[in-house]
């Protein structure tokens, strides 16, 4: 039940999404009349539109860095992209509740760490927390790449845009995208003064409030933003063990102000700063061969002394320098957008959730706790512009990528019934320091009024050096902040040994080749080969003393795409198709097998296992089907095999066939959606209904095939009102309505006796209102 007593405003209030609709579409003006508000005879014109044309709007992506954004529907990439409005319209409140919502994508959490992303498209994607290990899908808050995956994942809000490409984009982005890249894009200020205020409640008292604000602070000259947000979520699971029904507590506050300076007409400067910080339970523990229940975990609160204090605290800040100087050369735009990001991260907890609880596991106790400190600089200076009576559009720049990692953790083990030994805590990190720079450049020609040629390139160079401390015991009782005899220090800062002191290097070039073809006005098939890479690196979390930090070589990929993007009936329909194929050389994939000197020890080894080649289709289907009907469809088929294996993958010893003969980890077969939204014209405005249905069949999490993903159902609706005036609207919206456990995350130590596997909230219903002004 609603606990409106709960319904309090928090000192940081924030944006949910763009402050007026439209954010990054098309004016409506030029919407096409097909999706224009609906009127009858018998009520008042609404002056809002419904739901289902807003999701119909043609959204414009800035994906290839040229001087003017393009429409999604024009540029020959495959790819998905929401306005604000859009989002809004789905109740989405970060990344990963889109995770169903496109063809062969994955965007889920870790699970073992909350905010730690472990996305995937394409069947690439990681499985790992460890911070030195890079993505394959690399995400970008307004121009500036996310170094680490920690901290990638917390609530979005105050989105204009927010962009998903499909395959590597190597030219324009750099290195760890090959399997693609999620771009978001924050609203900027304005002279106008608009305001939007949001308050929502679900069933398990999940609180969400936000405030966007934009204003004139210097007519024509500064203009400036506020956006607040706050949660307040008080748990979902119950915890067995302890008898707290609220298990995944946690609080988040974001506060992000911009300003705007005109300096001159040409010349236009936006500074965007943001705090935020996430605190509350660990992830959710939850053992797959726990048999408490659905939604129920079952964890150790003490371990002979050792307090088990389950909690992820987060502390992040950001502050990004976009600058725009339009010239006469070329009509075109100088961009440079200098960013500083830092992230500080602290977790405890029982990882596999086994508990001295009646009916729970207690087979092994594995806890385990870690501190991670990150800051990274980057620069980006670019310009794109046309020439040739615009039949050539240039884009060319150069980028400068910095950071500094440095990481901490402890894990305590009792084996005993396993023939093990209750360990004395361990401890292990270092630090890394990473430095790369790259320049390209892309061009696109027009051979005829409907045949263009794009060819781009891009040079990277980069530099990692490692100084890490395997796994050391500490003397018995110590706890984090405590002097520790050998090993690493958690406080007054990170501070360990070095058993390791290495540095590697690498260079790379990644060019892509593209043809684009209109057959009609609205319509075009398109080809592309493109290359791209993955960084080389070294790991940092060595638990095992015998385990060396590496270096991984840099992993490569070739990737041959045909599609098809087409328009009908004034732009009611639409279809785009893609087809692919990926050739992975020296894939990186983290391995986790049993320590042979520590029994129920995970060791995870980062290394270079094997080339693959990843095959697939892929189909987006949307239809005004009339004035109040929008009907959705997509479908992703994949297929992989390995071609050569280099690493033991089964864990039987040897590297052989069998080890070729397994499926390719983080590939579902299927994945699909499809869904529809309904507008009723009422005389005090618009009423719109939405329902959507999804599926991703099974897939294995590990390498080895010893631990599987199992397969998906996804059921979501809403039904919202919004007032002719635009000014209100109230919402109830509904997710995972079948009520499925979902788990993002799998591995095995001992097979058969554990598994670790954390999941995400069942069903969750709730309500919101809004407000804008």
């Amino acid at each position: 039940m609603f606990d409106s007593s709960k319904m309090r405003v928090y000192g940081g209030l924030v944006a949910l999404s763009t402050m007026v609709y439209g954010g990054a579409v098309l004016s409506a003006d030029d919407v096409p009349a097909a999706v224009t508000a609906v009127s009858t005879d018998e009520i008042a014109t609404p002056r809002v539109r419904g739901s289902a044309a807003i999701l119909m709007e043609e959204v414009i992506t800035r994906s290839r860095k040229k001087t003017a954004g393009e429409e999604v529907q024009d540029v020959p990439i495959a790819m998905t992209a929401y306005s604000g409005a859009q989002l809004d319209a789905l109740n989405v409140r970060n990344v990963e509740e889109l995770s169903f919502s496109m063809p062969n994508v994955q965007l889920d959490s870790v699970g073992t760490t909350r905010g730690t992303a472990n996305f995937s498209i394409r069947g690439q994607g990681i499985n790992s927390s460890i911070p030195s290990v890079d993505p394959t899908v690399g995400v970008f808050i307004d121009g500036m790449y996310l170094g680490m995956s920690h901290g990638a994942l917390y609530d979005m809000f105050d989105i204009e845009g927010l962009e998903v490409l499909r395959g590597p984009q190597g030219v324009l982005f750099g290195r760890n995208v090959t399997g693609g890249a999620v771009t978001m894009r924050t609203t900027r200020p304005s002279h106008d003064f608009t305001l939007k205020i949001k308050a929502s409640v679900t069933d398990d008292n999940d609180q969400v409030y936000g405030l966007v604000t934009t204003g004139s602070l210097i007519p024509d000259v500064l203009s400036g933003k506020l956006a607040l947000y706050g949660r307040d979520d008080e748990g979902y699971f119950e915890d067995v063990a302890t008898g707290n029904d609220n298990f995944g507590e946690a609080e988040t506050y974001i506060i992000r102000p911009a300003v705007t300076w005109t300096i001159t007409e040409d010349l236009e400067t936006t500074l965007i700063f943001e705090r935020g910080e996430d605190r509350g339970d660990q992830a959710i523990p939850y053992n797959s061969l726990n048999p408490v229940g659905d939604f129920k975990v079952a964890t150790h609160v003490d371990s002979d002394g050792e307090d088990i204090a389950q909690f992820n605290n987060a502390r992040w800040m950001h502050l990004i320098s976009e600058t725009t100087y339009d010239v006469s050369f070329g009509n075109g735009t100088f961009t440079n957008i200098t960013s500083y990001r830092q992230v500080d991260e602290e977790s405890d907890g029982d990882l596999d959730g086994g508990s001295d609880a009646a009916g729970a596991p207690d087979i092994i106790e594995f806890h385990t706790g870690a501190k991670i400190n990150q800051d990274q600089f980057s620069e980006e200076l670019r310009y794109a512009g046309s020439f040739m009576d615009d039949k050539l559009a240039l884009t060319v720049g150069g980028y400068y990528f910095t950071q500094n990692i440095a990481m901490v953790g402890y894990r305590d083990l009792d084996t005993t019934e396993l023939g093990g030994a209750n360990s004395e805590r361990f401890t292990y990190g270092g630090t890394t320091n990473h430095e790369t720079w790259g320049a390209f450049v892309n061009g696109d020609y027009q051979l005829t009024d409907k045949f263009s040629m794009s060819i781009g390139v891009r040079y990277t160079e980069e530099e990692k050096d490692v100084k890490a401390a395997a796994a050391n015991f500490a003397s018995a009782g110590d706890l984090p902040g405590q002097p520790l005899r050998i090993g690493c220090l958690f406080e007054p800062e990170i501070k360990c040994g070095t058993d390791y002191d290495l540095e590697d290097d690498w260079s790379n070039v990644t060019p892509r080749v593209a043809f684009q073809y209109y057959y009609d006005d609205s319509s075009h098939v398109y080809f592309s080969w493109a290359k791209g890479f993955r960084s080389g690196g070294f790991n940092m979390r060595l638990t095992s003393p015998a385990q060396r930090p590496g270096p991984w070589d840099e992993e490569r990929q070739n990737s041959w795409e045909l599609g098809m993007k087409s328009e009908w009936s004034d732009g009611r329909v639409k279809l785009n198709i893609a087809m692919f194929l990926n050739e992975v050389e020296d894939m990186i994939r983290e391995t986790i097998f049993e320590d042979p000197n520590n029994v129920g020890n995970a060791i995870q080894s980062i290394q270079n296992t094997a080339d693959a080649d990843i095959r697939g289709i892929e189909m987006d289907f949307s239809w005004l089907a009339s004035d109040n009907l929008y009907l959705y469809m997509n479908v992703g088929y994949l297929d992989g095999e390995y071609k050569e294996v280099r690493g033991d993958l089964d864990r039987s010893g040897t590297v052989d066939g069998d080890d070729k003969k397994l499926t390719l980890p983080r590939l579902s077969r299927w994945t699909g959606s499809i869904g529809a939204n309904y507008d009723i014209p009422i005389e005090s405005g618009i009423v719109s209904s939405r329902i959507g249905y999804s599926h991703r069949t099974a897939g294995f999490f590990s390498d080895s095939n010893i631990d599987d993903l199992s397969s998906h159902d996804e059921l979501t609706a809403g039904l919202s009102f919004t007032t002719n005036d635009g000014k209100w609207k109230a919402s109830m919206y509904g997710k995972n309505l079948l009520d499925q456990v979902q788990r993002v995350t799998q591995f095995t130590v001992v097979p058969g006796l554990t598994s670790f596997a954390p999941i995400k909230k069942g069903r969750v219903i709730g309500v919101e209102l809004e407000y804008q002004y």
